[in-house]
């Protein structure tokens, strides 16, 4: 998924820019959600689905939150 913002960051200059701004990419989703800012536990892929079009053959995470002080 990343490869498609590469592409895409010189199509305009407001594109560029915000391409350079970018702070969290894909690859740090897991550890970012498992963090103490947002409280995750823990993680498991799922798995990749199979499609023709490679844009949708990405990666489906399972994140699980722990029960805290639910009943």
């Amino acid at each position: 998924p990343w490869a498609s913002y590469r592409k895409r960051k010189g199509l305009t200059e407001t594109t560029y820019r915000n391409y350079q701004r970018i702070r969290l990419r894909p690859e740090q989703f897991p550890s970012y959600l498992t963090s103490p800012e947002v409280g995750f536990d823990s993680y498991e892929l799922l798995g990749t689905p199979q499609h023709a079009a490679k844009g949708f053959q990405r990666p489906i995470y399972l994140f699980h939150k722990g029960r805290g002080d639910a009943p």
